[in-house]
């Protein structure tokens, strides 16, 4: 089946989608924002500010510059190295090694959909937890899906 759909029709979305490109080029919210908008992570974009967590450039802020959805990277402001002939190029880094800072680029339409996705967040959490046992002791579930009783 492979051979008769061609080896370009086999290819993932991800390789081919820009829209999937943009969601899984997502960085976390950083705590205070999480625990404001009970939503994690978000898709990076231009204008973003962002604290790398992971790496040689940990802990270094910026404003993201450039993403580039064909390299999985974004470029962050301050972020650069300096090239053997003397060149300062931007540090390519992954998304998911960064979280977005309170002070990042918010508009009208991030305000529409940011609490839309906390809502459909504490929505499956509560369809998730099962009913409280008649014995009286507690039940919970771990963060494998399994029933813990207590």
């Amino acid at each position: 089946m492979l051979r008769l759909l061609g080896v370009r029709a086999a290819r993932p979305l991800r390789w081919r989608d820009s829209e999937a490109r943009r969601v899984l080029m997502s960085a976390g919210l950083s705590k205070d924002l999480f625990e404001k908008h009970n939503v994690r992570s978000l898709p990076v974009r231009k204008g973003d500010e962002v604290m790398v967590t992971r790496g040689a450039y940990k802990n270094r802020e910026g404003k993201v510059e450039t993403c580039y959805r064909r390299k999985f990277v974004i470029h962050i402001e301050r972020i650069t190295r300096e090239k053997a002939n003397g060149n300062t190029v931007h540090v390519a880094v992954h998304p998911s090694k960064v979280h977005t800072q309170p002070k990042s680029k918010w508009n009208e339409r991030t305000d529409r959909t940011v609490p839309r996705y906390g809502r459909a967040r504490t929505a499956r959490a509560a369809e998730a937890s099962p009913p409280a046992p008649a014995d009286g002791r507690s039940r919970s579930v771990n963060r494998y899906g399994v029933v813990v009783v207590t």
